[in-house]
């Protein structure tokens, strides 16, 4: 009776020794005597004592700082650049058994590839087209880890340090490029601006009345002061004003006395704001 009592409590013992548990986010390899004998959880399960191992695997998404990087661009500037990696486990099996420490081993890879696409690319592309070696790195990555049962979510290049002197190369690059365009813009302003004054005498010819009495316009005096104006020798002809007789000819007189001018007389004909006389 004693010796039945003593196998039951060793056997109650050896079954709460194989009991394990699982989380959601975590699957156990169990291994007998040295080989696989297959994947358990999330939940609970059991194992047997001495005989079975298991080794747990974190399936969720990790976050890996890469350590920055000197390297040397394509047109031969050296940059210091630091990446960040997310990648997570898909296959448990191939992550344990075909890889000794599967952490160290994307970390490793993640590193010289980035070494590697930044050697590819000159300096302004790696400023630039940042998205596109990210996705670029990304595939180099997945493919490489993909017998390991890892899958690279995403890489993104962090920050890129360049030299102070190379700083103050594309400083100066950037203000030329700015005057270069400062310079366009004046430019097309004369030249929309010399469209337009060439244009003045085709119209001072079909209406030659307005053009020419504008020079005729009267300035503010005082009452006691004589203002006189330069001639006007266009025909009093216009769309505005009613025409000369034929054969006037106009010009500025001379204006005695007033505040402003506000009328004269050509002709019979009042023309607001000039002083012209036949």
């Amino acid at each position: 009776m004693t010796t039945l009592v003593v196998l039951l409590g060793l056997g109650l013992i050896l079954l709460c020794m194989g009991l394990c548990v699982a989380q959601e986010y975590e699957r156990a390899l169990v291994f007998r005597l040295g080989r696989y004998a297959g994947r358990r959880g999330p939940g609970l399960y059991w194992i047997i004592p001495f005989i079975e191992r298991r080794t747990t695997v974190d399936i969720r998404t990790k976050t890996v700082d890469l350590e920055q990087q000197e390297t040397i661009t394509k047109d031969s500037v050296t940059i210091k650049v630091n990446a960040v990696l997310w990648f997570r486990v898909v296959n448990p099996e191939d992550a344990i058994i075909k890889v000794a420490n599967f952490n160290q081993a994307v970390y490793q890879l993640s590193v010289t590839a980035l070494r590697n696409i930044i050697g590819q690319h000159q300096l302004d592309e790696v400023l630039k087209e940042r998205q596109q070696i990210n996705a670029t790195l990304q595939q180099l990555v997945d493919a490489a880890t993909e017998t390991w049962g890892v899958k690279i979510e995403m890489v993104e290049i962090k920050d890129v340090e360049i030299p102070e002197s190379m700083q103050r190369a594309m400083a100066r690059e950037a203000e030329a490029i700015r005057e270069k365009r400062a310079r366009i813009i004046k430019a097309e302003a004369e030249l929309e601006a010399s469209k337009k004054l060439t244009q003045g005498p085709a119209r001072w010819k079909k209406a030659p009345w307005p053009w020419s009495c504008a020079a005729c316009r009267c300035s503010p005096k005082s009452a006691s002061t004589t203002t006189r104006l330069p001639w006007c020798s266009s025909p009093l002809s216009s769309p505005i004003w009613p025409a000369a007789s034929p054969g006037a000819v106009g010009h500025c007189g001379i204006v005695s006395g007033g505040e402003f001018c506000e009328k004269a007389r050509c002709n019979d004909s009042v023309a607001p704001g000039f002083l012209c006389a036949t």
